[in-house]
């Protein structure tokens, strides 16, 4: 239907698309100075290291509706955690309203990524912080934009709207102090302060308040890819555990007893565990002998709950009757996918 090149004279990379409104959004990281960028664009000018560039395009790819950078001095979209390096294709995410507005979770190693008045944090605490913002639906208004974290480092993997106007976001942390909620389910974190934890936050429409937040891991690192929420805004997450002999699946779950591939879900209120599981097989190959063996690359649940994984790695899993390809075809890295039941 169509075809377009996007970027300008260095590095482009994508990080996410949305169809929305008969626009696609694009969510893209850039190292060039001439990325194209709408005249009313919020910021029009390269900030440097790797910036952020949000640009809609109309359904035909032959205009652009609007371009934008925004960024800090430093590297926008960072991600300091991975197990094997297997985390780097999942930096940042996007959602698109029913108006148009763009809301974006990512990472920022910046001290002057944008912020605005009234949000939760102004001020980036560590290396690299959580940061989350909206713009406006013709990208020329940064409508608000705060950075979430503590002291040390956070990653922002994924984000999903409540249905009621505000957000849950997660990703992972290795900060002591990442700002948590009484009551819930897990209010320290794991472990010695060089290991992570998973964490997910609840915040209004606004970004100016925590609603919920709570940390999620086990001793030994922890390290989210992706979320999803059900209808009933119970959140998923699935990631990577660096120590299965720590990591306990809740008792009825599919599970391997040396799997380094996790899932859980918990209440929409961030309180309580429904369950949490382990998968996947570690087997050594001489193209690579890391973990965690999956490298996630999508994450879905479905209306009735079912859990869908897709990602790839070059060891043996388990397959099921009638697969379309039972076995692993060899070489680097296969293509796997599997749907768990709720």
């Amino acid at each position: 239907l169509f075809s377009t090149y996007i970027g300008g004279d260095s590095l482009e990379l994508p990080l996410d698309l949305n169809i929305k409104n008969n626009e696609i959004t694009l969510l893209i990281k850039t190292q060039s100075s001439n990325y194209p960028c709408s005249v009313s664009g919020y910021d029009t000018t390269y900030n440097g290291a790797y910036d952020l560039a949000i640009t809609k395009l109309d359904m035909t790819g032959s205009t652009l509706i609007g371009s934008t950078y925004i960024g800090g001095s430093n590297s926008e979209s960072v991600d300091n955690f991975s197990l094997g390096g297997v985390d780097y294709r999942c930096e940042a995410e996007m959602q698109n309203d029913n108006l148009g507005n763009v809301y974006v979770y990512t990472a920022s190693s910046s001290a002057n990524f944008p912020t605005t008045p009234g949000v939760i944090s102004n001020v980036k605490k560590g290396f690299a912080d959580a940061v989350f913002f909206k713009l406006s639906p013709n990208l020329s208004n940064l409508v608000w934009s705060t950075y979430l974290g503590g002291s040390s480092s956070e990653s922002g993997k994924s984000v999903r709207f409540d249905g009621t106007g505000g957000f849950y976001l997660a990703g992972t942390t290795s900060s002591t102090d990442f700002p948590v909620t009484p009551g819930a389910l897990q209010t320290t974190k794991a472990g010695l302060a060089v290991f992570s934890d998973f964490y997910i936050t609840h915040v209004n429409s606004t970004a100016n308040s925590i609603i919920a937040s709570t940390y999620l891991g086990v001793q030994g690192h922890d390290i989210l890819a992706f979320m999803d929420l059900d209808m009933n805004n119970d959140v998923y997450i699935c990631g990577h555990t660096g120590t299965p002999s720590q990591f306990i699946p809740t008792a009825g779950t599919y599970s391997n007893a040396n799997g380094f591939n996790t899932i859980h879900k918990i209440n929409s209120s961030l309180s309580s565990l429904f369950f949490k599981t382990k998968f996947g097989y570690y087997v050594s190959t001489p193209f690579q002998t890391i973990t965690p063996n999956l490298a996630y690359s999508a994450f879905k649940v479905d209306s009735c709950q079912n859990i869908y994984i897709a990602g790839s790695g070059p060891n043996s899993f388990p397959t099921t009757p009638n697969a379309l390809q039972p076995a692993y075809g060899g070489s680097e890295n296969d293509l796997y996918f599997a749907v768990f039941s709720p």
